[in-house]
């Protein structure tokens, strides 16, 4: 049995894709995350609310206010390929975020 192999990218659908004859082992879209995969799950961590990362209210923020606190997303199996954090007039500028991944086996960072 031979593989066919076909990258589909950008924006393009799973129904675009018309394959007849060939039975299909498994399809992985690299598209762009978009808002609604990003909002699927509500943010969870040890930050104060957590859920403002992604509830798509631009006004109310969270707050770190401890070394170690985190934020977590859920997200589906994508390539994110822009990531932004934005800091606050009340930001000393004396920390940093980190973002990781978890890869199936363990945490990993970029």
């Amino acid at each position: 049995m031979g593989y066919v192999s076909r990258t589909i990218s950008g924006t393009q659908l799973l129904d675009a894709l018309s394959v007849s004859g060939i039975k299909l082992d498994s399809i992985i879209l690299n598209g762009l995350l978009t808002l609604a995969e990003f909002q699927t799950t509500p943010g969870t961590g040890t930050v104060s609310n957590p859920e403002r990362i992604n509830d798509g209210l631009t006004d109310a923020g969270f707050f770190a206010t401890e070394i170690g606190q985190y934020v977590e997303v859920e997200f589906p199996r994508r390539w994110c390929n822009t990531r932004r954090m934005y800091g606050d007039i009340s930001n000393n500028e004396d920390g940093w975020w980190q973002f990781k991944y978890w890869d199936g086996a363990a945490w990993r960072h970029r």
